[in-house]
């Protein structure tokens, strides 16, 4: 799968503009939460988010390798619902994320991404990330201002997961990807393999940057809504809004 080297470009731009020191990765977990993770794990031994992420991941990822259906069952649970706050999944259909999760090359539909990519992320947190809602604006977002700026020709158009989070959800609405393909020229993603893609890309960026993928999805996730009113504000004239 060839990516584009523009967007490829504008997300290696962004990366390096982090000024050294800064911490902008912020989730908030309650207490409860964590204690429904159970032994093992403390969240309170590190000093900024990326790095209790970042240990996070890691704890799950070994305790994945060694773990019994029921208990994988009950990690994925825990990731969705409890740290991820997706409570809509079935039992049923966690249980399927699991299965996807433990294949060799796991069929990745846009259907359920957000849920079952949080799976995939600690099963192999070295090659799979998070895509959500967040992502997806932000990389969007990156283009949208690079093409105003540098002329991009190359942008990609990312679909949107649905989101929880009031800024995200207008960005999505005003730059949709059929807006972004019809008015903005941008080459559309088929939807079952936009998960694919973003994961090449991750793959990609790694090695260009040095950053791993969780590094990368964080620096993504956290400045979605800053990118995404940057975006706005640059390209309102365009759209009369």
């Amino acid at each position: 799968m060839q990516i584009s080297q523009s967007l490829l470009n504008s997300v290696c731009n962004f990366l390096k503009d982090k000024p050294a020191g800064e911490n902008s990765y912020i989730w908030k977990v309650h207490k409860t939460t964590w204690e429904r993770l159970g032994d093992g794990f403390d969240p309170h031994q590190y000093a900024t988010g990326e790095e209790q992420n970042v240990a996070l991941k890691a704890f799950l990822s070994r305790r994945w390798l060694d773990a019994k259906p029921t208990e994988k069952r009950r990690i994925a649970e825990w990731m969705i619902r409890d740290w991820g706050g997706i409570r809509r999944n079935s039992d049923s259909r966690i249980k399927s994320y699991v299965l996807l999760a433990d294949e060799a090359e796991p069929e990745t539909p846009l259907e359920g991404v957000s849920s079952y990519s949080k799976v995939l992320s600690i099963r192999n947190p070295e090659k799979y990330a998070i895509y959500d809602s967040r992502v997806a604006a932000s990389l969007n977002a990156l283009q949208l201002m690079d093409q105003q700026s540098l002329g991009l020709k190359q942008a990609v158009a990312f679909s949107c997961p649905a989101s929880q989070n009031k800024k995200i959800r207008e960005f999505s609405k005003q730059f949709s990807r059929r807006s972004l393909v019809h008015v903005y020229g941008f080459k559309p993603i088929h939807r079952s393999d936009t998960y694919r893609y973003f994961t090449t890309l991750l793959s990609e960026l790694k090695q260009m940057t040095g950053a791993s993928v969780l590094e990368i999805e964080m620096r993504l996730f956290a400045d979605a809504e800053r990118l995404c009113e940057a975006a706005r504000n640059r390209v309102a004239p365009m759209t009369g809004g």
